[in-house]
Protein backbone atom coordinates (compact mmCIF):
# COMPACT_ATOMS: atom_id res chain seq x y z
CA UNK A 1 0.00 0.00 0.00
CA UNK A 2 2.77 2.45 0.96
CA UNK A 3 6.04 2.94 -0.92
CA UNK A 4 8.75 4.08 1.49
CA UNK A 5 11.79 6.10 0.41
CA UNK A 6 15.09 7.24 1.83
CA UNK A 7 17.91 9.28 0.37
CA UNK A 8 20.01 6.16 0.17
CA UNK A 9 17.47 3.94 -1.60
CA UNK A 10 15.29 6.28 -3.66
CA UNK A 11 17.09 5.36 -6.90
CA UNK A 12 16.65 1.63 -6.24
CA UNK A 13 12.88 1.73 -5.73
CA UNK A 14 9.98 1.95 -8.12
CA UNK A 15 9.63 5.63 -7.35
CA UNK A 16 6.67 7.48 -8.93
CA UNK A 17 8.79 10.64 -9.11
CA UNK A 18 12.45 11.26 -9.97
CA UNK A 19 14.86 10.41 -7.17
CA UNK A 20 15.96 14.03 -7.09
CA UNK A 21 12.63 14.94 -5.48
CA UNK A 22 13.80 13.10 -2.35
CA UNK A 23 15.56 16.25 -1.16
CA UNK A 24 14.21 19.16 -3.20
CA UNK A 25 13.47 22.65 -1.91
CA UNK A 26 9.79 23.50 -1.46
CA UNK A 27 7.64 25.74 0.72
CA UNK A 28 6.28 23.95 3.80
CA UNK A 29 2.56 24.64 4.40
CA UNK A 30 3.19 24.62 8.16
CA UNK A 31 6.24 26.85 8.71
CA UNK A 32 6.33 28.50 5.24
CA UNK A 33 10.08 27.95 5.00
CA UNK A 34 11.96 26.54 2.00
CA UNK A 35 14.86 24.89 3.76
CA UNK A 36 14.15 21.62 1.99
CA UNK A 37 11.96 18.56 2.15
CA UNK A 38 12.47 14.82 2.15
CA UNK A 39 10.24 12.37 0.30
CA UNK A 40 8.98 9.87 2.89
CA UNK A 41 6.44 7.70 1.07
CA UNK A 42 3.74 7.55 -1.54
CA UNK A 43 0.26 6.12 -1.07
CA UNK A 44 -2.74 5.30 -3.26
CA UNK A 45 -5.77 7.57 -3.42
CA UNK A 46 -8.47 6.28 -5.74
CA UNK A 47 -6.70 5.59 -9.06
CA UNK A 48 -3.75 7.89 -8.34
CA UNK A 49 -1.08 8.35 -5.67
CA UNK A 50 -0.14 11.07 -3.21
CA UNK A 51 3.35 11.82 -1.90
CA UNK A 52 4.24 12.54 1.72
CA UNK A 53 7.14 14.89 2.43
CA UNK A 54 8.91 15.81 5.67
CA UNK A 55 9.92 19.43 6.16
CA UNK A 56 13.57 19.65 7.15
CA UNK A 57 12.94 22.97 8.92
CA UNK A 58 10.04 22.27 11.33
CA UNK A 59 9.57 18.48 11.12
CA UNK A 60 5.96 18.56 9.91
CA UNK A 61 4.94 16.05 7.23
CA UNK A 62 2.62 17.02 4.39
CA UNK A 63 0.92 15.39 1.43
CA UNK A 64 0.89 16.51 -2.18
CA UNK A 65 -1.60 14.95 -4.56
CA UNK A 66 -5.33 14.46 -5.17
CA UNK A 67 -7.93 14.57 -2.41
CA UNK A 68 -10.16 11.57 -1.74
CA UNK A 69 -13.46 13.44 -1.39
CA UNK A 70 -15.44 16.06 0.51
CA UNK A 71 -16.13 15.93 4.25
CA UNK A 72 -19.79 16.75 3.62
CA UNK A 73 -20.18 13.39 1.82
CA UNK A 74 -20.63 10.03 3.49
CA UNK A 75 -17.22 8.35 3.97
CA UNK A 76 -16.28 5.03 2.42
CA UNK A 77 -18.62 2.48 3.94
CA UNK A 78 -21.52 4.92 4.16
CA UNK A 79 -23.85 4.36 7.09
CA UNK A 80 -21.88 1.24 8.04
CA UNK A 81 -18.94 3.55 8.76
CA UNK A 82 -21.16 5.38 11.24
CA UNK A 83 -22.03 2.05 12.88
CA UNK A 84 -18.30 1.38 13.28
CA UNK A 85 -17.72 4.86 14.71
CA UNK A 86 -20.44 4.46 17.33
CA UNK A 87 -19.77 0.85 18.27
CA UNK A 88 -15.98 0.87 18.26
CA UNK A 89 -14.11 3.70 16.54
CA UNK A 90 -14.85 6.86 18.54
CA UNK A 91 -12.30 7.54 21.29
CA UNK A 92 -14.87 9.31 23.44
CA UNK A 93 -13.19 8.17 26.67
CA UNK A 94 -9.97 10.01 25.93
CA UNK A 95 -11.81 13.15 24.84
CA UNK A 96 -14.14 13.17 27.84
CA UNK A 97 -11.36 12.79 30.38
CA UNK A 98 -9.29 15.55 28.81
CA UNK A 99 -12.24 17.91 28.92
CA UNK A 100 -12.93 17.14 32.58
CA UNK A 101 -9.26 17.62 33.45
CA UNK A 102 -9.50 21.25 32.29
CA UNK A 103 -11.43 21.89 35.56
CA UNK A 104 -13.77 24.51 34.08
CA UNK A 105 -16.97 25.44 35.94
CA UNK A 106 -20.59 24.95 34.79
CA UNK A 107 -21.60 27.54 32.23
CA UNK A 108 -18.27 27.37 30.38
CA UNK A 109 -18.71 28.40 26.74
CA UNK A 110 -17.47 25.38 24.77
CA UNK A 111 -16.99 25.13 21.01
CA UNK A 112 -15.92 21.91 19.33
CA UNK A 113 -14.60 22.14 15.79
CA UNK A 114 -14.92 18.95 13.76
CA UNK A 115 -17.17 17.43 16.41
CA UNK A 116 -18.39 14.48 14.34
CA UNK A 117 -21.38 12.79 15.95
CA UNK A 118 -21.13 15.10 18.96
CA UNK A 119 -20.38 12.56 21.70
CA UNK A 120 -17.97 14.84 23.56
CA UNK A 121 -20.41 17.73 23.15
CA UNK A 122 -23.00 15.62 24.94
CA UNK A 123 -20.50 14.72 27.68
CA UNK A 124 -19.58 18.39 28.23
CA UNK A 125 -23.23 19.47 28.33
CA UNK A 126 -24.58 16.59 30.38
CA UNK A 127 -21.73 15.97 32.86
CA UNK A 128 -19.89 19.29 33.07
CA UNK A 129 -22.79 21.72 32.65
CA UNK A 130 -21.10 23.61 29.82
CA UNK A 131 -22.82 25.66 27.10
CA UNK A 132 -21.88 23.77 23.96
CA UNK A 133 -21.74 24.31 20.19
CA UNK A 134 -20.33 22.03 17.51
CA UNK A 135 -19.21 22.70 13.94
CA UNK A 136 -18.99 19.86 11.42
CA UNK A 137 -20.19 19.48 7.81
CA UNK A 138 -20.35 15.67 7.83
CA UNK A 139 -23.44 13.43 7.78
CA UNK A 140 -22.20 12.00 11.10
CA UNK A 141 -22.85 15.40 12.66
CA UNK A 142 -26.40 15.46 11.29
CA UNK A 143 -27.04 12.03 12.81
CA UNK A 144 -25.61 13.12 16.16
CA UNK A 145 -27.68 16.29 16.22
CA UNK A 146 -30.80 14.18 15.66
CA UNK A 147 -30.00 11.37 18.11
CA UNK A 148 -28.35 13.35 20.92
CA UNK A 149 -30.11 16.69 20.49
CA UNK A 150 -26.82 18.61 20.69
CA UNK A 151 -26.44 21.92 18.81
CA UNK A 152 -24.24 21.36 15.76
CA UNK A 153 -23.85 23.73 12.82
CA UNK A 154 -23.39 21.80 9.58
CA UNK A 155 -20.59 23.88 8.10
CA UNK A 156 -16.89 24.06 7.48
CA UNK A 157 -14.84 26.41 9.60
CA UNK A 158 -13.16 28.97 7.38
CA UNK A 159 -10.44 31.41 8.40
CA UNK A 160 -11.96 34.02 10.76
CA UNK A 161 -15.15 31.94 10.79
CA UNK A 162 -15.78 32.24 14.55
CA UNK A 163 -16.89 35.29 16.51
CA UNK A 164 -14.18 37.08 18.43
CA UNK A 165 -13.82 35.91 22.07
CA UNK A 166 -16.85 33.62 21.89
CA UNK A 167 -15.48 30.58 23.79
CA UNK A 168 -13.78 29.67 27.06
CA UNK A 169 -12.74 26.28 25.69
CA UNK A 170 -12.25 25.21 22.07
CA UNK A 171 -11.76 21.54 21.31
CA UNK A 172 -10.33 20.47 17.95
CA UNK A 173 -9.89 16.70 17.95
CA UNK A 174 -8.31 15.19 14.81
CA UNK A 175 -9.02 18.44 12.95
CA UNK A 176 -5.87 20.44 12.23
CA UNK A 177 -4.34 17.69 10.07
CA UNK A 178 -7.08 18.40 7.51
CA UNK A 179 -6.03 22.05 7.11
CA UNK A 180 -3.89 23.22 4.19
CA UNK A 181 -2.71 26.22 6.26
CA UNK A 182 -2.51 25.07 9.91
CA UNK A 183 -1.15 28.32 11.37
CA UNK A 184 -3.92 30.42 9.84
CA UNK A 185 -6.57 28.06 11.27
CA UNK A 186 -4.89 28.04 14.69
CA UNK A 187 -4.92 31.84 14.62
CA UNK A 188 -8.67 31.69 13.93
CA UNK A 189 -9.13 29.49 16.99
CA UNK A 190 -6.91 31.79 19.03
CA UNK A 191 -8.96 34.91 18.30
CA UNK A 192 -12.18 33.03 19.14
CA UNK A 193 -10.98 32.31 22.69
CA UNK A 194 -11.80 34.59 25.57
CA UNK A 195 -9.17 35.86 27.97
CA UNK A 196 -7.81 32.87 29.93
CA UNK A 197 -9.38 30.56 27.33
CA UNK A 198 -7.99 27.12 26.52
CA UNK A 199 -7.49 25.34 23.22
CA UNK A 200 -7.45 21.53 23.49
CA UNK A 201 -6.19 19.89 20.33
CA UNK A 202 -5.35 16.33 19.32
CA UNK A 203 -3.79 15.28 16.03
CA UNK A 204 -1.77 12.36 14.61
CA UNK A 205 1.92 12.26 15.55
CA UNK A 206 4.41 12.45 12.69
CA UNK A 207 6.95 10.71 14.95
CA UNK A 208 5.07 7.44 14.32
CA UNK A 209 5.39 7.65 10.52
CA UNK A 210 7.90 4.86 10.09
CA UNK A 211 7.87 1.43 8.44
CA UNK A 212 7.75 -0.51 11.73
CA UNK A 213 4.48 1.10 12.84
CA UNK A 214 1.63 -1.38 12.49
CA UNK A 215 -1.00 -0.72 9.84
CA UNK A 216 -3.70 -0.48 12.49
CA UNK A 217 -2.09 2.77 13.66
CA UNK A 218 -0.36 3.89 10.48
CA UNK A 219 -3.29 3.77 8.04
CA UNK A 220 -5.63 6.04 10.05
CA UNK A 221 -2.67 8.21 11.06
CA UNK A 222 -1.82 8.92 7.41
CA UNK A 223 -5.34 8.78 5.89
CA UNK A 224 -3.98 9.65 2.43
CA UNK A 225 -6.24 11.99 0.51
CA UNK A 226 -7.83 13.28 3.70
CA UNK A 227 -4.94 14.41 5.89
CA UNK A 228 -2.86 17.29 4.55
CA UNK A 229 -0.34 18.25 7.26
CA UNK A 230 0.75 15.81 9.97
CA UNK A 231 2.49 17.49 12.86
CA UNK A 232 5.42 16.46 15.00
CA UNK A 233 5.50 17.62 18.61
CA UNK A 234 8.10 20.23 17.64
CA UNK A 235 6.27 21.53 14.57
CA UNK A 236 2.91 21.72 16.38
CA UNK A 237 4.43 23.67 19.26
CA UNK A 238 5.98 26.08 16.76
CA UNK A 239 2.68 26.48 14.87
CA UNK A 240 0.72 27.22 18.05
CA UNK A 241 3.19 29.90 19.12
CA UNK A 242 3.23 31.35 15.61
CA UNK A 243 -0.57 31.58 15.80
CA UNK A 244 -0.34 33.76 18.92
CA UNK A 245 -0.45 31.32 21.85
CA UNK A 246 2.09 32.21 24.52
CA UNK A 247 1.64 29.15 26.74
CA UNK A 248 1.78 25.81 24.95
CA UNK A 249 2.05 22.17 26.05
CA UNK A 250 2.43 19.36 23.50
CA UNK A 251 2.68 15.74 24.64
CA UNK A 252 2.84 12.64 22.48
CA UNK A 253 0.64 9.73 23.56
CA UNK A 254 1.47 6.83 21.27
CA UNK A 255 0.42 7.79 17.75
CA UNK A 256 -1.36 10.96 18.88
CA UNK A 257 -0.25 14.45 19.91
CA UNK A 258 -2.23 16.14 22.69
CA UNK A 259 -1.77 19.90 22.80
CA UNK A 260 -3.12 22.42 25.30
CA UNK A 261 -2.61 26.12 24.59
CA UNK A 262 -3.65 29.25 26.44
CA UNK A 263 -4.66 28.69 30.03
CA UNK A 264 -3.27 25.33 31.10
CA UNK A 265 -5.01 23.12 33.69
CA UNK A 266 -3.60 23.15 37.19
CA UNK A 267 -3.29 19.37 37.41
CA UNK A 268 -1.80 16.76 35.10
CA UNK A 269 -4.14 15.57 32.34
CA UNK A 270 -5.96 13.29 32.72
CA UNK A 271 -5.81 11.16 35.89
CA UNK A 272 -7.55 7.99 37.06
CA UNK A 273 -10.35 9.87 38.80
CA UNK A 274 -11.38 11.34 35.44
CA UNK A 275 -12.79 7.95 34.47
CA UNK A 276 -15.50 8.04 37.15
CA UNK A 277 -17.51 10.77 35.46
CA UNK A 278 -16.91 9.17 32.08
CA UNK A 279 -18.46 5.94 33.37
CA UNK A 280 -21.38 7.93 34.74
CA UNK A 281 -21.90 9.49 31.32
CA UNK A 282 -21.91 6.06 29.67
CA UNK A 283 -24.53 4.89 32.16
CA UNK A 284 -26.73 7.92 31.53
CA UNK A 285 -26.59 7.62 27.75
CA UNK A 286 -27.28 3.89 28.00
CA UNK A 287 -30.48 4.66 29.89
CA UNK A 288 -31.75 7.12 27.26
CA UNK A 289 -31.11 5.37 23.92
CA UNK A 290 -32.35 1.99 22.62
CA UNK A 291 -30.04 -0.83 23.64
CA UNK A 292 -30.10 -2.42 20.18
CA UNK A 293 -29.09 0.78 18.35
CA UNK A 294 -25.50 1.38 17.30
CA UNK A 295 -25.19 4.18 19.86
CA UNK A 296 -26.90 2.19 22.62
CA UNK A 297 -24.81 -0.93 22.09
CA UNK A 298 -21.63 1.13 21.67
CA UNK A 299 -21.95 2.98 25.00
CA UNK A 300 -22.83 -0.25 26.83
CA UNK A 301 -19.83 -2.02 25.30
CA UNK A 302 -17.53 0.83 26.36
CA UNK A 303 -19.10 0.78 29.82
CA UNK A 304 -18.43 -2.94 30.15
CA UNK A 305 -14.76 -2.53 29.27
CA UNK A 306 -14.46 0.35 31.73
CA UNK A 307 -16.12 -1.60 34.54
CA UNK A 308 -13.92 -4.65 33.99
CA UNK A 309 -10.77 -2.53 34.01
CA UNK A 310 -11.91 -0.89 37.26
CA UNK A 311 -12.76 -4.27 38.80
CA UNK A 312 -16.39 -3.35 39.49
CA UNK A 313 -18.98 -6.07 40.09
CA UNK A 314 -21.52 -4.14 38.02
CA UNK A 315 -19.74 -5.49 34.93
CA UNK A 316 -21.54 -8.86 35.06
CA UNK A 317 -24.98 -7.25 34.78
CA UNK A 318 -23.85 -5.15 31.81
CA UNK A 319 -22.44 -8.26 30.10
CA UNK A 320 -25.75 -10.07 30.56
CA UNK A 321 -27.60 -7.13 29.01
CA UNK A 322 -25.18 -6.97 26.08
CA UNK A 323 -25.48 -10.70 25.53
CA UNK A 324 -29.27 -10.38 25.38
CA UNK A 325 -29.04 -7.58 22.81
CA UNK A 326 -26.58 -9.63 20.75
CA UNK A 327 -29.00 -12.56 20.65
CA UNK A 328 -31.83 -10.27 19.58
CA UNK A 329 -29.93 -8.23 16.97
CA UNK A 330 -27.29 -10.66 15.69
CA UNK A 331 -28.94 -13.96 16.53
CA UNK A 332 -26.37 -15.43 18.90
CA UNK A 333 -24.52 -15.03 22.18
CA UNK A 334 -21.41 -12.87 22.15
CA UNK A 335 -19.01 -15.73 22.87
CA UNK A 336 -20.48 -17.81 20.06
CA UNK A 337 -20.26 -14.86 17.68
CA UNK A 338 -16.58 -14.65 18.55
CA UNK A 339 -16.07 -18.30 17.62
CA UNK A 340 -16.80 -17.57 13.94
CA UNK A 341 -13.85 -18.05 11.55
CA UNK A 342 -11.71 -15.09 10.52
CA UNK A 343 -13.50 -14.65 7.19
CA UNK A 344 -12.80 -11.69 4.90
CA UNK A 345 -16.19 -9.96 4.94
CA UNK A 346 -17.24 -6.54 3.74
CA UNK A 347 -18.14 -4.00 6.40
CA UNK A 348 -21.69 -4.06 5.04
CA UNK A 349 -21.89 -7.81 5.75
CA UNK A 350 -19.97 -7.75 9.02
CA UNK A 351 -22.21 -5.13 10.61
CA UNK A 352 -25.20 -7.44 10.09
CA UNK A 353 -23.41 -10.45 11.56
CA UNK A 354 -21.78 -9.22 14.79
CA UNK A 355 -21.03 -6.16 16.94
CA UNK A 356 -18.10 -4.21 15.54
CA UNK A 357 -16.69 -3.82 19.06
CA UNK A 358 -16.80 -7.57 19.68
CA UNK A 359 -13.03 -7.96 20.11
CA UNK A 360 -12.91 -5.58 23.07
CA UNK A 361 -15.88 -7.26 24.73
CA UNK A 362 -14.39 -10.74 24.42
CA UNK A 363 -10.98 -9.62 25.68
CA UNK A 364 -12.55 -7.98 28.73
CA UNK A 365 -14.72 -11.04 29.36
CA UNK A 366 -11.63 -13.20 29.14
CA UNK A 367 -10.01 -11.13 31.90
CA UNK A 368 -13.11 -11.67 34.07
CA UNK A 369 -13.05 -15.43 33.45
CA UNK A 370 -9.35 -15.55 34.28
CA UNK A 371 -9.84 -13.72 37.56
CA UNK A 372 -12.68 -16.04 38.58
CA UNK A 373 -10.79 -19.22 37.70
CA UNK A 374 -12.82 -20.07 34.58
CA UNK A 375 -11.13 -21.02 31.30
CA UNK A 376 -10.55 -17.80 29.29
CA UNK A 377 -8.72 -19.23 26.26
CA UNK A 378 -11.72 -19.38 23.92
CA UNK A 379 -12.54 -15.75 24.69
CA UNK A 380 -9.01 -14.54 23.93
CA UNK A 381 -8.97 -16.54 20.71
CA UNK A 382 -12.36 -15.09 19.79
CA UNK A 383 -11.07 -11.57 20.41
CA UNK A 384 -8.23 -12.13 17.94
CA UNK A 385 -10.61 -13.47 15.28
CA UNK A 386 -13.11 -10.64 15.80
CA UNK A 387 -10.35 -8.02 15.55
CA UNK A 388 -9.10 -9.68 12.38
CA UNK A 389 -12.55 -9.67 10.77
CA UNK A 390 -13.07 -6.00 11.57
CA UNK A 391 -9.66 -4.92 10.33
CA UNK A 392 -10.09 -6.90 7.09
CA UNK A 393 -13.44 -5.21 6.45
CA UNK A 394 -11.95 -1.78 7.10
CA UNK A 395 -8.86 -2.43 4.97
CA UNK A 396 -11.18 -3.29 2.11
CA UNK A 397 -12.32 0.35 2.34
CA UNK A 398 -8.77 1.71 2.61
CA UNK A 399 -9.05 2.18 6.40
CA UNK A 400 -7.93 0.33 9.54
CA UNK A 401 -8.35 0.48 13.33
CA UNK A 402 -5.50 0.82 15.80
CA UNK A 403 -7.69 -0.16 18.75
CA UNK A 404 -8.64 -3.47 17.10
CA UNK A 405 -4.98 -4.13 16.32
CA UNK A 406 -4.00 -3.42 19.93
CA UNK A 407 -6.82 -5.61 21.28
CA UNK A 408 -5.54 -8.52 19.18
CA UNK A 409 -2.01 -7.95 20.51
CA UNK A 410 -3.34 -7.93 24.08
CA UNK A 411 -5.30 -11.13 23.51
CA UNK A 412 -2.27 -12.87 21.98
CA UNK A 413 -0.19 -11.83 24.99
CA UNK A 414 -2.80 -13.43 27.26
CA UNK A 415 -2.68 -16.65 25.23
CA UNK A 416 1.12 -16.74 25.51
CA UNK A 417 0.86 -16.33 29.28
CA UNK A 418 -1.66 -19.17 29.49
CA UNK A 419 0.78 -21.33 27.52
CA UNK A 420 3.59 -20.41 29.93
CA UNK A 421 1.40 -21.38 32.88
CA UNK A 422 0.99 -24.79 31.19
CA UNK A 423 4.81 -25.04 30.78
CA UNK A 424 4.51 -25.20 27.01
CA UNK A 425 7.52 -24.85 24.73
CA UNK A 426 8.24 -21.93 22.42
CA UNK A 427 7.22 -19.08 24.74
CA UNK A 428 10.23 -16.92 23.80
CA UNK A 429 9.54 -17.52 20.10
CA UNK A 430 5.91 -16.46 20.46
CA UNK A 431 6.86 -13.32 22.37
CA UNK A 432 9.41 -12.43 19.70
CA UNK A 433 6.77 -12.89 16.99
CA UNK A 434 4.39 -10.62 18.92
CA UNK A 435 7.07 -7.91 19.12
CA UNK A 436 7.84 -8.18 15.42
CA UNK A 437 4.14 -7.87 14.58
CA UNK A 438 4.00 -4.53 16.41
CA UNK A 439 2.87 -5.65 19.87
CA UNK A 440 6.11 -4.80 21.64
CA UNK A 441 4.41 -3.12 24.60
CA UNK A 442 2.30 -6.20 25.32
CA UNK A 443 5.20 -8.59 24.73
CA UNK A 444 7.47 -6.70 27.11
CA UNK A 445 4.81 -6.58 29.83
CA UNK A 446 3.94 -10.26 29.45
CA UNK A 447 7.53 -11.51 29.24
CA UNK A 448 8.13 -10.88 32.96
CA UNK A 449 4.92 -12.68 33.95
CA UNK A 450 5.78 -15.58 31.64
CA UNK A 451 9.23 -15.85 33.22
CA UNK A 452 7.70 -16.00 36.70
CA UNK A 453 5.16 -18.63 35.59
CA UNK A 454 7.81 -20.83 33.96
CA UNK A 455 10.10 -20.75 37.00
CA UNK A 456 7.20 -21.54 39.33
CA UNK A 457 6.42 -24.55 37.11
CA UNK A 458 10.11 -25.57 37.18
CA UNK A 459 10.23 -25.20 33.39
CA UNK A 460 13.76 -23.90 33.69
CA UNK A 461 14.87 -24.58 30.09
CA UNK A 462 12.04 -22.40 28.79
CA UNK A 463 12.64 -19.77 31.46
CA UNK A 464 16.30 -19.52 30.43
CA UNK A 465 15.14 -18.41 26.98
CA UNK A 466 13.69 -15.33 28.72
CA UNK A 467 16.88 -14.62 30.65
CA UNK A 468 17.01 -11.12 29.20
CA UNK A 469 13.95 -10.25 31.28
CA UNK A 470 15.73 -11.05 34.52
CA UNK A 471 18.94 -9.24 33.50
CA UNK A 472 16.99 -6.11 32.64
CA UNK A 473 15.02 -6.10 35.91
CA UNK A 474 18.09 -6.80 38.04
CA UNK A 475 19.95 -3.92 36.38
CA UNK A 476 17.03 -1.60 37.13
CA UNK A 477 16.84 -2.89 40.71
CA UNK A 478 20.17 -1.17 41.28
CA UNK A 479 18.81 2.22 40.25
CA UNK A 480 17.86 3.91 43.57
CA UNK A 481 15.35 6.25 41.94
CA UNK A 482 13.41 3.42 40.29
CA UNK A 483 10.39 2.35 42.39
CA UNK A 484 10.18 -1.33 43.23
CA UNK A 485 7.14 -3.17 41.85
CA UNK A 486 5.75 -6.56 42.79
CA UNK A 487 6.54 -7.87 39.28
CA UNK A 488 10.16 -6.71 39.55
CA UNK A 489 10.55 -8.29 42.98
CA UNK A 490 9.05 -11.55 41.70
CA UNK A 491 11.35 -11.65 38.66
CA UNK A 492 14.44 -11.16 40.82
CA UNK A 493 13.32 -13.78 43.33
CA UNK A 494 12.52 -16.30 40.57
CA UNK A 495 15.82 -15.65 38.78
CA UNK A 496 17.72 -16.33 41.99
CA UNK A 497 15.61 -19.39 42.81
CA UNK A 498 16.34 -20.82 39.37
CA UNK A 499 20.09 -20.35 39.85
CA UNK A 500 19.83 -22.30 43.12
CA UNK A 501 17.95 -25.21 41.55
CA UNK A 502 19.38 -25.84 38.08
CA UNK A 503 22.45 -27.96 37.44
CA UNK A 504 25.42 -25.67 37.00
CA UNK A 505 23.58 -22.77 38.65
CA UNK A 506 25.38 -19.81 40.17
CA UNK A 507 24.56 -19.62 43.89
CA UNK A 508 27.06 -16.80 44.45
CA UNK A 509 25.16 -14.63 41.99
CA UNK A 510 21.82 -15.69 43.48
CA UNK A 511 22.74 -14.58 47.00
CA UNK A 512 23.85 -11.20 45.65
CA UNK A 513 20.50 -10.66 43.96
CA UNK A 514 18.53 -11.83 46.99
CA UNK A 515 20.47 -9.57 49.34
CA UNK A 516 19.83 -6.59 47.09
CA UNK A 517 16.15 -7.53 46.83
CA UNK A 518 15.50 -7.71 50.57
CA UNK A 519 17.33 -4.42 51.08
CA UNK A 520 15.10 -2.74 48.46
CA UNK A 521 11.96 -4.21 50.03
CA UNK A 522 12.92 -2.82 53.44
CA UNK A 523 13.78 0.59 51.99
CA UNK A 524 10.47 0.67 50.12
CA UNK A 525 8.64 -0.32 53.29
CA UNK A 526 10.21 2.54 55.24
CA UNK A 527 9.49 5.12 52.51
CA UNK A 528 5.87 4.02 52.11
CA UNK A 529 4.96 5.17 55.64
CA UNK A 530 3.39 3.38 58.59
CA UNK A 531 0.21 2.54 56.66
CA UNK A 532 1.97 1.54 53.47
CA UNK A 533 2.70 -1.91 52.13
CA UNK A 534 6.01 -2.47 50.38
CA UNK A 535 5.90 -3.93 46.90
CA UNK A 536 7.11 -7.51 47.13
CA UNK A 537 6.71 -7.55 50.93
CA UNK A 538 5.45 -11.14 50.74
CA UNK A 539 8.80 -12.12 49.21
CA UNK A 540 11.03 -10.70 51.97
CA UNK A 541 11.20 -13.75 54.19
CA UNK A 542 11.26 -16.25 51.27
CA UNK A 543 14.20 -14.23 49.91
CA UNK A 544 15.96 -14.55 53.26
CA UNK A 545 15.42 -18.33 53.25
CA UNK A 546 16.62 -18.61 49.65
CA UNK A 547 19.70 -16.54 50.43
CA UNK A 548 20.50 -18.80 53.35
CA UNK A 549 20.20 -21.81 51.03
CA UNK A 550 22.55 -20.16 48.56
CA UNK A 551 25.23 -19.69 51.19
CA UNK A 552 24.85 -23.28 52.38
CA UNK A 553 25.24 -24.55 48.80
CA UNK A 554 28.58 -22.74 48.81
CA UNK A 555 29.51 -24.40 52.09
CA UNK A 556 29.26 -21.16 54.11
CA UNK A 557 26.89 -22.25 56.88
CA UNK A 558 27.94 -19.55 59.35
CA UNK A 559 27.22 -16.88 56.76
CA UNK A 560 23.76 -18.38 56.27
CA UNK A 561 23.08 -18.10 60.01
CA UNK A 562 24.38 -14.54 60.03
CA UNK A 563 22.06 -13.61 57.11
CA UNK A 564 19.05 -14.78 59.13
CA UNK A 565 20.14 -12.78 62.20
CA UNK A 566 20.85 -9.64 60.14
CA UNK A 567 17.46 -9.92 58.44
CA UNK A 568 15.68 -10.23 61.79
CA UNK A 569 17.40 -7.12 63.16
CA UNK A 570 16.84 -5.10 59.98
CA UNK A 571 13.16 -6.07 59.83
CA UNK A 572 12.65 -5.13 63.47
CA UNK A 573 14.41 -1.79 62.98
CA UNK A 574 12.27 -1.00 59.94
CA UNK A 575 9.12 -2.18 61.74
CA UNK A 576 8.62 -4.75 59.02
CA UNK A 577 6.19 -7.60 59.74
CA UNK A 578 7.89 -10.42 61.60
CA UNK A 579 8.36 -13.85 60.07
CA UNK A 580 5.20 -15.93 60.27
CA UNK A 581 5.52 -18.80 62.72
Amino acid sequence: MFEWYSDATAEDRDCPVPASVASERARCPNCYREKGRRLVLSAPVNASRVRLFACEACGAHYFEGPMAGAYSDLPAGGTDALAFYLQQGANIGGMAMRLEALSRPPGTAYVEVGCGFGLSLDFARRMLGWQVLGLDPSPFAVAGRDQLGVPIESRYLEANGLDHACADVIHASEFIEHMADPVQMLATLRQALRKDGTLLLTTPAAEMIRPDTGDGLLVPLLSPGWHLVIQSAESLGWALREAGFETVSVVREGAQLVAVAGRLPGAAMPDATSRVRYRDWLRQVAETVPADSDLGFGVRARLYRELVTAGLAEADAVWTALDAVAQERWGNQLERLGAAPMDALSLETLVTREPLGLAGLLLARGWVQKQTGKPPQALFEGAIRAAGRLRAALRDLGADDGDAEDLAFAAEAELILLAAERSEHGIATRLRALREAGGQRHADTTAATCFIALVNKAAFDEAKQLGGVARSVIAKLREPARPLTWADASVVYCAAAMELQVEGGRPALAVTWLGELRARILNHHQSSGPQGTAAGADLFWPAVDAEMLGWRLQGQHRTAIQVAADAERAAKGARFPARAT
